[in-house]
């Protein structure tokens, strides 16, 4: 459906420039195109539709509440919460959790509590369907519930454009996140638990450092600056960049260091990315 439709709304140049379509959303720019001129023109194709919201007046748009607010664009979640479910088991743990994180870009602390529950949760049991008597679990569940209802993080700026971003990564013993900020909002953010391998802290944080060049790559940025606050990998990043000198070590891990500064180093010079390295102490 979605083909068909991106099909259709490319016969006309203009409709194709000043639109951006989904399954059942269709975006119009309307500095480029009218909406009369989009409905026109799907009505010549046969193709049904809506009646048109402003965006600007409130809308719900790809599942998420978008208002105008202050000359700017906002969202934030458009589902209901819900309560904990009374009989803990994975799969209406899973799909609760699932409920709280949606396909949203930005969940801040709540998606590292939801893959806290989930970790949790998988290791309490054997089955999707077995049933959880455990206390602690119950009782995480209910405060994260009470402090999304009280302030909710899945919220952020609808209308960020361009090609330049603030991209910063960071990793612990326990995990890695990474969080894209342009025109200072943050347009997603990202994190996940590191694999009981006792990895060496310097190859995960180089593992967000990639994990940062393909978020960047999928919003279409060009003008990446990189913040990380280990001095060891800001020294290898901007040495691979520059050149001025061989990457030097002798971890156990070194040629998987070397393959993940490779990976990093094509990217940037594949997509023509603009990149400028910061360390932030």
């Amino acid at each position: 459906m979605k083909a068909i439709l991106k099909c259709e709304l490319s016969q006309d140049s203009v409709v194709k420039e000043g639109t951006s379509a989904y399954i059942d959303d269709i975006l119009v720019n309307e500095d480029v195109v009218t909406t009369s001129r989009v409905e026109q023109h799907l009505a010549r194709y046969g193709l049904t539709r809506k009646t048109p919201e402003r965006v600007a007046d409130g809308a719900r748009v790809l599942g998420l509440r978008v208002w105008g607010e202050r000359g700017s664009l906002h969202w934030k979640r458009d589902n209901k919460v819900g309560e904990v479910p009374s009989r803990l088991k994975r799969r209406s743990v899973f799909s609760y959790v699932g409920r709280l994180l949606g396909h949203f870009p930005v969940c801040g602390w709540l998606r590292v509590a939801v893959a806290f529950i989930k970790r949790k949760i998988n290791h309490l049991t054997l089955s999707w369907d077995e049933v959880v008597i455990d206390d602690q679990l119950k009782t995480i569940l209910e405060e994260i519930t009470k402090e999304v209802k009280k302030n909710d993080p899945v919220r952020g700026r609808w209308d960020v454009k361009g090609s330049k971003a603030r991209v910063w990564v960071d990793a612990s013993s326990l995990a890695l996140g990474v969080v894209i900020e342009a025109e200072g909002c943050i347009i997603e953010d990202a994190s996940r638990f590191c694999k009981d391998d006792s990895s060496h802290i310097n190859m995960t944080e180089l593992d967000a450092v990639v994990k940062g060049f393909n978020l960047a790559l999928a919003w279409q940025i060009k003008e990446v600056e990189l913040l990380t606050d280990s001095s060891t990998v800001f020294r290898w990043i901007s040495d691979s960049f520059s050149e001025k000198s061989r990457l030097r070590t002798r971890a156990a891990g070194e040629m998987l260091i070397r393959r993940r500064i490779g990976l990093v180093t094509s990217l940037v010079e594949e997509c023509g990315l603009q990149v400028q390295v910061s360390l932030v102490p």
